[in-house]
């Protein structure tokens, strides 16, 4: 395996219709950050594949709004958009990674922040060749009775 592997990362848009952009764009701002972090250590620029559950015509006005909110994420990363009409989280996932380049796949959630650190530790262990598989951590709010519900 290459010193640096060649990554990809699956967003799944399953709310693409009903997002907060203000929300969403601080989560596309923090992977523009982390892309650029790992980038700087030798990484190769990554696709970025957005996987959505509208039409395919959709595509291009959620491509514009993302490089409006994060143009930041244009500069370390390559976006792809793709459609998954009326698909459901796992299944927008799915069609995502049809889109992918590379022996790494990263799944992020849209409505999630990455946090300082993030990428480079996910990708770090596959500096081993024998390293197949690592998940992050996932943590939640539980500030209000949805969220405590959940947590």
């Amino acid at each position: 395996m290459a010193e640096h592997p060649i990554y990809s990362i699956v967003m799944e848009m399953e709310n693409a219709k009903s997002i907060d952009w203000n929300e969403i764009g601080l989560g596309l701002k923090s992977l523009a950050r982390e892309i650029a972090a790992v980038s700087a250590t030798g990484f190769a620029r990554p696709k970025v594949v957005v996987s959505h559950g509208g039409p395919d015509s959709d595509g291009s006005l959620l491509q514009a709004s993302i490089e409006a909110e994060a143009p930041e994420l244009m500069q370390v990363a390559d976006l792809t958009i793709t459609a998954c009409p009326d698909g459901r989280y796992y299944e927008l996932k799915n069609n995502g990674v049809l889109l992918t380049e590379g022996d790494i796949v990263v799944f992020l959630d849209s409505d999630t922040v990455p946090q300082p650190g993030w990428l480079s530790n996910l990708l770090q262990p596959f500096q081993q060749p024998q390293t197949v598989c690592v998940n992050g951590h996932t943590y939640l709010s539980y500030d209000d009775f949805f969220s405590r519900t959940f947590a």
